[in-house]
């Protein structure tokens, strides 16, 4: 696989609790499809997964910043940007995030702190290297 490509698995998968528990193991981004009205099901066993391995998350719904500013000049759009920004506030800083596509019926479930992560690994690789 290459470096930027992300796993997709098939959410009726029989091993599907075990692949994700090992890409959530491991800090990776992937993708489950083949939800048919099993959204809230797969959401509920992901965030446990997540939770498990002693990891935060944040749940959310893909494009619905763009949704709330298309109706940004009713009072309903003016609420959706407030719930957005204290929904956003209560899960500061997610190890993973998970977006729920709607539209495509996936959920997106990215590793945000792959970039950290790779800074720490650098930093006691270097710190094995002086001190030998």
């Amino acid at each position: 696989m290459a470096k930027n490509e992300v796993e997709e698995l098939l959410y009726t998968n029989e091993n599907f609790e075990i692949m994700v528990k090992k890409l959530i193991q491991d800090r990776k981004s992937f993708v489950v499809y083949g939800l048919s009205r099993k959204m809230i099901e797969a959401v509920s066993n992901l965030e446990k997964f997540v939770e498990e391995t002693n990891l935060t998350c944040r749940v959310y719904t893909l494009n619905r910043a763009a949704a709330a500013a298309g109706v940004s000049w009713t009072g309903f759009g003016t609420a959706s940007w407030l719930a957005i920004a204290s929904h956003n506030l209560a899960t500061f800083n997610p190890d993973y995030e998970i977006g729920r596509d709607l539209f495509k019926n996936r959920l997106h479930i990215n590793y945000k702190k792959a970039k950290r992560d790779e800074k720490l690994r650098k930093k006691e690789a270097k710190k094995k290297d002086e001190a030998s």
